[in-house]
């Protein structure tokens, strides 16, 4: 503003109202701009919590339903990673990171009844390590944010599969009691190569439904566009 400052005491009351003029509307497209964000925002957000709520269900499906362990592989061709991949991408709250964690706590609390008929404990020491494998998706999804590439999208929910298969079956080796898997090389190998068919539901379940929640809010977009909350000054 010093230039400003010496065109005012040399006279130039013009300049003045040019930079006035410019500020306002300047000040104008910003508040546009921020205006279709929020609305986007708000509306990512709705998704977001529409998506969950599917993820929680499917969660529920195979005890709602008595599946059996025939049906384990498929337990894996789950929601919940994109969920988190499409939060981080798409919706600009901070508890984006927190949607897939959210998912998970609340499917879990909702089967306990279920695997407390069957023995089975609903939480043990895998579960932190599985909750922060689910919030690296959406930590993923961040480092894409705003894209709509499905090429950027499709390669971000491959990297989510691959850090979830690679944590959490490294922690099953690690805190393995040796037998099942030796505490060696060869038997972190072994575990990887036992756990591939999960990998692959993995992998095919992030791909499907990342295709489907970022197609569907595409497809929202385009139908029902972002309203401006606020007209140009």
């Amino acid at each position: 503003m010093e230039e400003g400052a010496d065109a005012c005491r040399k006279g130039g009351e013009p300049f003045t109202i040019s930079i006035s003029t410019k500020l306002t509307r300047r000040e104008g497209r910003i508040s546009m701009s921020d205006g279709t964000n929020t609305n986007v925002s708000s509306r990512a957000g709705l998704w977001v919590a529409a998506f969950a709520a599917l993820a929680v269900l499917h969660r529920l499906i195979p005890y709602l339903f008595d599946l059996g362990q025939e049906a384990r592989f498929a337990w894996n061709f789950a929601p919940v990673g994109a969920v988190g991949l499409f939060a981080g991408v798409r919706w600009r709250s901070r508890f984006a990171l927190l949607t897939p964690v959210a998912v998970m706590l609340v499917s879990h609390l909702l089967m306990w009844p279920f695997l407390a008929a069957k023995g089975y404990p609903t939480f043990s020491w895998m579960t932190p390590i599985l909750y922060g494998s689910f919030m690296a998706y959406a930590l993923i999804g961040r480092l894409i944010r705003g894209s709509s590439s499905p090429l950027w999208i499709g390669g971000a929910a491959f990297l989510g599969a691959l850090q979830f298969y690679l944590l959490t079956n490294f922690a099953c080796w690690a805190g393995g009691d040796g037998e099942t898997y030796a505490m060696s090389l060869a038997g972190l190998a072994h575990c990887y190569y036992m756990a591939l068919p999960f990998f692959s539901a993995t992998l095919g379940g992030d791909l499907a439904f990342s295709g489907l929640f970022f197609g569907l809010y595409a497809l929202s977009l385009h139908v029902f566009p972002a309203q401006k909350e606020t007209q140009p000054a």
